[in-house]
């Protein structure tokens, strides 16, 4: 190898270093420091527990049992959150609103049964005669009074009729 290549080829591997060099000393300081953003806190209030298929529970009859239909919504905050105007939904449109005066406690579940009741404590009813959740396969979605979507939960068919959410 002449004198004038090894000189060529010294110049070309310094030049890649300095070049490599400057391209990491150009990062902002700001990127090379930015932590991922964080995700947004969940809302207080989430889907815990849908039961879409009554079959799923001891009574094997869904029009026997439309009790048996079920969806659960947690109040994970350290306050109690009045409800009034919030509302669920089934894939088909089928909406429940929780009445005037309706309250969440602080760390509680309330049940949303499908049938007949008496609304007291955590036990609400949506007074259908007939069942609403496909046993197929459904959707809910909690909205708040504004139509803010807050949580969605899917049921897919299983043997036990409910998914956790």
């Amino acid at each position: 190898m002449s004198a004038a290549s090894v000189s060529a080829s010294a110049s070309v591997s310094a030049s890649a270093v300095l070049a490599a060099a400057l391209a990491v000393s150009v990062v902002p300081a700001s990127a090379a420091s930015a932590a991922p953003a964080a995700a947004p806190p969940p809302p207080p209030l989430q889907l815990a527990r849908f039961q879409a298929d009554a079959g799923g529970t001891k009574v094997k009859d869904d029009k026997k049992n439309v009790n048996g239909e079920y969806l659960q919504v947690r109040n994970t905050s350290a306050k109690a959150i009045n409800v009034t105007g919030y509302w669920f939904r089934d894939t088909h449109g089928n909406r429940f609103v929780f009445p005037r005066g309706s309250v969440i406690g602080a760390r509680t579940t309330v049940t949303v049964y499908t049938g007949v009741g008496t609304n007291r404590g955590t036990a609400f009813y949506w007074k259908q005669g007939f069942h609403k959740w496909n046993n197929t396969g459904d959707t809910a979605s909690l909205h708040s009074p504004k139509n803010v979507r807050l949580d969605v939960c899917t049921y897919k068919k299983n043997v036990a009729g409910f998914v956790s959410c």
